[in-house]
């Protein structure tokens, strides 16, 4: 497969304290994230592209 340009993609994640009436009191966005914090975080998402366009985008 010949490839025509270098493609980069990052995980990024955000993990959230919540008091008991939802008020978000801290938060923490996390970059480069692996499998547990993808699955313990509040949301994530994921991108890749290359230097002129979006190749992926998994929210």
């Amino acid at each position: 497969v010949q490839i025509h340009e270098p493609v980069a993609g990052v995980a990024i994640g955000l993990v959230s304290k919540c008091v008991d009436d939802g008020t978000v009191t801290d938060y923490r966005i996390l970059t480069d994230i692996l499998g547990i914090e993808d699955y313990m975080g509040d949301t994530d998402f994921k991108v890749a592209g290359t230097r002129n366009s979006i190749t992926a985008l998994q929210v």
